[in-house]
């Protein structure tokens, strides 16, 4: 098992900065921790296949036009309605895009779908139109959604994932943290190019992966 402190150290280490927690200041640390939580949010939009997938389905009581998905997931990759064993793809809005619908309101059999990221870290995934058909025998939505590597809904810093996803933090960490030390350019274009492999690498075997690692401590 691995902790964030030890991620950090490793990331810092490619840096070439000093390997012992004890050497860092609080500043230092707390810079490191920061980053490390931005990248947790960044890593996803330059590669997602990183993150491990799940499906999962949404069935509807009544009319409604939003609901949100459970925390254990960051993303959809992708989603369709089901409804008297037929399947129909959903489209995907931007939040522009839905904010420009003038008849949130209208209901029937829903066509696109439009995800708000909210303050606490849920998703609220909004549907246009609202299903008109709602019970056990409605419309049901279903999706394949992408896993949070750290449930940030509760006070836990736990992390599953692929074991290259490791290697691919760090390094992406390292590149992160070379720009906030004074790492020679020589240095700096070394471990840019470890993130790139290793981020590549990660995406190139995440499929069916089913080793872990488990990063624990205190963000």
């Amino acid at each position: 098992m691995s902790t964030v402190s030890q991620l950090i150290i490793n990331a810092l280490d490619e840096c070439n900065v000093a390997s012992d927690l004890d050497s860092y200041s609080e500043k230092e640390l707390s810079d490191a921790r920061t980053t490390l939580n931005q990248l947790m949010f960044s890593l996803p939009n330059i590669g997602k296949q990183i993150f491990k997938r799940e499906e999962g389905t949404q069935s509807f009581l009544d009319t409604v036009s939003s609901f949100s998905l459970p925390s254990t997931y960051y993303d959809l990759d992708s989603a369709y309605i089901s409804y008297g064993g037929f399947d129909s793809d959903l489209g995907e809005l931007s939040i522009g895009e839905y904010r420009s619908i003038s008849n949130k309101s209208s209901e029937g059999r829903p066509t696109h779908y439009a995800l708000f990221y909210k303050s606490d870290f849920t998703v609220e995934v909004k549907l246009h139109p609202k299903p008109n058909i709602t019970g056990v025998s409605g419309y049901i939505f279903n999706y394949v959604g992408i896993l949070n590597h750290i449930n940030y809904t509760t006070n836990t810093s736990n992390l599953s994932s692929p074991s290259n996803y490791y290697l691919a933090l760090k390094w992406a960490l390292a590149n992160e943290l070379s720009n906030k030390f004074d790492v020679p350019v020589d240095k700096q274009l070394i471990i840019e190019k470890k993130a790139k492999e290793a981020l590549e690498n990660a995406n190139k075997n995440n499929m069916g992966h089913k080793k872990t690692y488990t990063i624990s401590g205190a963000f």
